[in-house]
């Protein structure tokens, strides 16, 4: 009776052990490729900043594959800021209010398995009217995902963009 009642719970638990343990990524797991973006407008001091999120991985293979440079994000880099710099601009725009947003680059930081990328603009003329083209690793990554957060006036609103969808729109 001691063992029928314990091989009931032993016989679950070894089979998804060895389950799991049969491949290098287990069956049930899928790979997501998103990317998470955030734009902030500070109508009162006539500024926006944009913030993007991205995997490590997914952007180490990017700047790989781009500018043939392994980046190691664990390290500060001058040269791989200015690799990121150029790899976010060609693939990223803000227009508000009908105005380009002329986007400067403020740096980057790496958070677990993430990088942050931190961009900010200024603007002349105030609006309600947002748009983002947003291609990152899209070169890359067929299934890649982005969404967008857009903060005006401390209202929210939310777009995702799934490859080939490049344009995101916000009107307040």
């Amino acid at each position: 009776m001691f063992r029928t009642k314990y091989n009931f719970f032993l016989i679950p638990i070894a089979l998804f052990v060895s389950l799991s343990f049969q491949s290098e990524k287990p069956a049930l797991i899928h790979p997501i490729y998103v990317s998470v973006s955030e734009i902030r407008i500070d109508d009162q001091k006539k500024q926006l900043s944009l913030s993007c999120k991205l995997f490590t991985d997914d952007l180490q293979e990017a700047l790989y594959k781009e500018f043939n440079w392994k980046a190691d994000f664990r390290k500060e880099s001058a040269k791989q800021d200015s690799l990121l710099e150029i790899y976010i601009k060609e693939r990223v725009s803000i227009q508000y209010a009908d105005a380009n947003i002329n986007l400067n680059w403020v740096g980057s930081e790496l958070e677990k398995e993430a990088v942050w990328c931190y961009l900010e603009g200024t603007f002349r003329q105030s609006g309600k009217s947002i748009q983002m083209i947003n291609r990152l690793l899209y070169d890359y990554l067929p299934k890649q995902s982005n969404i967008i957060h857009c903060y005006l006036n401390k209202k929210r609103k939310s777009y995702k963009l799934q490859q080939p969808d490049t344009i995101a729109k916000f009107e307040f």
